[in-house]
């Protein structure tokens, strides 16, 4: 009898063990595939019978989604798959937790290579065979309903052939996982290790970087798990299945299958290795080879170590040896414990000290790393000859972003994050006063800043690495100003930050609104001016830098909407802006920020008395608290009052600002924060005010006497 023979008598005797994993796999792939499919087109049909679909054309393009949904990419199909990884990998070698199994097993004059492959081979089998003929099936179901399309086999092929991959990686870990242990329960917690011992050390070295780095930017680059399959499929399975262009999707798919294959063949060349290895002994024990249990000792006591810094440190007030007193009691007490596991023995926890004094060493260690930044984390700042461009937040900006999706819901655009916009488009090659500006922040502690502001920036080095700090800028230093202009002053900085400089097909958009805002004015303009009115603003911009917007107030803004509500821009615009108002006034669209007394039927003033509170806080234990004589101020500290003679009204408005107007560049006490003022405007005014109530504050230093007066504190007796 050939070999191959023999390959396939062995194989059925195996899956003769292994029948039940055959029924479980059979039966969750054709609930997954098939029948999901049915009840998502069934689904589309019912709502074809309602009317929802004006015409043919697009109830066959829901049914082709639907479809897709349904073979494609989804939440609930790499779920499914991993469940059947891990248990068809356990399943297959199981018997090698029972002595008397691998007595028997072994006693067959059976190589050990063919025994491997028999298991081995029959596990994918279990999986890849149902998988086949449930995909089959759902796509002969679409045919057979109308719902298939080329764009359904596109996707319907890459999400079988990244399942396929995902599998196999998971597969072979659960083997690993088996491999090196002897038991069930041990195998099971060594699984869990494997699947997320990459997220949680990235995770957790992220969360020491921002508890004791100052310069830690969590904005712009952020360290994410590379080497966990799970996490990359749920990062980016709503990506794959909102994505329309079938390229873009396999420039997605193609790089994550390569490095599953490349991740599949290294664990499948380990696990070999350790089933050769593996002594028949084993079966029973915590782990199946000696030798690998001071490693396994030391790096998860050394990772329950740092997670005790990452929770004590900030809990403990930064206290050093409370922190550290903590983190060596945690880590004797995880290598105790890990040996009791390891012997199931109470009395192995003293044993092996070397390895114990090893874990307390490595996290000592990495605790002075962080705490002393001993690699000098919080005062890299790259030569300027280092850097290609720069990418920079000052967080003064409140847009949205977008990025165009053929088909999306949105007229064609997807809304992503602010500094994914950045990392794009912000190409500064400014960088000397950029450098500058972080070189003085080293410099200046926080609290001797007049009125430090929070920048993250991004260096792109010419290396192509790329490496991102956050430092913190004083608005009120003169050098401060003169660099900031050089910063912000310049055409690239406002592509940068504002979308709308360089977004054409949106300005051609049909679907868009544009509105002019004044505090209490909303005046639409022509849809079809969009880009007259882009190139406008862009032409005043051309003034703008630092010490512009830190000396000046918007009077106004144009803000940019999709039609169906969805907020695009928000353009502002100041009283030198001569070319975007000139555009304003030629539509009979602009009107001055300031109010005209004679509109205004009242103005009420709330003062809050904000100081009040600050006064009567005290610091206890770290928290801030009111103090008994301050109990009774909280409640009634609040103090409105309602003005109706003209005279007031009009001394009134001669110092109040719009509250939704953005003063982002502006300095903080640029605004009364103390008061709130409501103003309600006559129903009979040429003013094109809208209905309702409009919201003002008092410029700084600029609240009337009278006011004061009428809105003042006044305690209980």
């Amino acid at each position: 009898m050939t070999s191959k023979n023999l390959f396939w008598v062995r194989s059925k005797e195996n899956n003769k063990r292994r029948i039940w994993v055959w029924i479980v796999s059979i039966l969750l792939q054709m609930v997954a595939y098939p029948a999901v499919m049915l009840v998502y087109l069934s689904r589309i049909q019912f709502w074809n019978q309602e009317g929802s679909y004006a015409t043919a054309e697009i109830y066959k393009q829901a049914l082709q989604e639907a479809a897709a949904d349904a073979v494609g990419f989804n939440p609930r199909t790499y779920t499914l798959v991993l469940v059947l990884a891990l248990l068809i990998g356990i399943q297959g070698f199981s018997y090698l937790y029972d002595r008397r199994k691998i007595d028997m097993y072994h006693s067959v004059p059976i190589p050990l290579k063919s025994r491997y492959s028999v298991v081995y081979w029959n596990g994918i089998a279990c999986y890849f065979i149902p998988a086949v003929i449930s995909v089959l099936a759902a796509l002969l179901i679409a045919t057979m309903q109308g719902a298939l399309g080329v764009a359904v086999l596109v996707e319907c092929g890459y999400a079988f052939l990244l399942n396929v991959l995902f599998f196999l990686v998971n597969y072979h870990l659960m083997i690993v996982a088996v491999m090196l242990t002897g038991n069930p329960v041990i195998t099971g917690f060594l699984t869990f290790g494997l699947l997320f011992a990459d997220f949680f050390v990235v995770q957790l070295f992220n969360g020491m970087k921002y508890i004791f780095f100052e310069t830690a930017d969590e904005y712009f680059t952020d360290t994410e798990p590379y080497l966990s399959p799970i996490y990359d499929y749920s990062n980016q399975v709503y990506e794959l299945k909102w994505e329309t262009d079938l390229t873009q999707m396999g420039g997605i798919v193609f790089p994550m299958c390569l490095k599953w294959f490349v991740m599949m063949s290294v664990l499948g060349v380990i696990a070999y290795l350790c089933y050769r290895k593996r002594p028949s002994e084993a079966a029973g024990k915590a782990l199946a080879f000696a030798k690998i249990k001071p490693f396994l000792k030391v790096m998860v006591a050394v990772m329950v170590g740092i997670a005790i810094c990452y929770f004590v440190y900030d809990a403990a007030y930064y206290n050093i040896w409370i922190t550290m007193l903590a983190m060596v009691t945690g880590t004797v007490l995880c290598c105790g414990a890990m040996e009791v596991i390891f012997e199931f023995d109470i009395r192995a926890m003293i044993k092996h000290l070397v390895s114990t004094g090893i874990s307390v060493a490595a996290v000592l260690v990495v605790f002075c790393i962080y705490h002393f930044d001993l690699f000098g984390y919080d005062t890299y700042i790259p030569d300027v000859d280092e850097i290609e461009s720069v990418a920079l937040c000052t967080g003064t900006y409140h847009q949205d972003y977008f990025e165009e999706k053929d088909g999306y819901e949105y007229k064609g655009f997807e809304y992503i994050m602010d500094y994914e916009y950045y990392e794009q488009n912000m190409f500064l090659t400014n960088v000397d006063a950029i450098c500058e500006l972080a070189r003085k922040a080293q410099n200046t502690e926080l609290e001797d800043m007049g009125e430090g502001r929070r920048f993250s920036v991004l260096y792109r080095l010419k290396s192509g690495r790329e490496v991102s700090r956050t430092f913190h800028v004083d608005f009120e230093d003169a050098t401060n100003e003169e660099l900031l202009n050089q910063v912000i002053g310049n055409r690239e900085y406002v592509d940068g930050v504002y979308q709308v400089a360089k977004a054409d097909k949106v300005l051609d958009n049909k679907h868009l609104d544009i509105y002019y805002i004044n505090g209490t004015v909303e005046q639409a303009l022509p849809s079809i001016d969009a880009e007259e009115i882009r190139d406008a603003w862009l032409k005043d911009m051309e003034q703008f830098d630092f010490s512009f917007a830190r000396h000046n107030r918007p009077c106004g803004t144009i803000e940019y909407y999709f039609t169906d509500g969805y907020y695009v821009w928000n353009l502002p615009i100041y009283e030198s802006f001569n070319n975007t108002i000139s555009y304003l006034k030629e539509k009979n669209a602009y009107y001055p920020v300031e109010l005209n007394p004679e509109d205004i039927a009242s103005v009420t003033v709330t003062n809050y008395h904000y100081s009040l509170y600050e006064e009567t806080t005290v610091v206890t234990n770290g928290y801030a608290e009111a103090t008994a004589e301050s109990a009774g101020v909280t409640e009634v500290a609040d103090v409105t009052k309602t003005f109706n003679d003209p005279e007031e009204i009009a001394e009134i408005v001669a110092h109040i600002y719009p509250m939704n107007l953005e003063l982002n560049w502006n300095s903080v006490d640029e605004l009364e924060r103390d008061y709130e003022i409501t103003i309600a405007f006559k129903g009979d005014a040429d003013y094109p005010y809208g209905a309702g109530y409009y919201y003002y504050q008092f410029l700084h230093g600029e609240v009337p006497e009278f006011v004061k007066e009428a809105t003042a504190y006044i305690p209980e007796e």
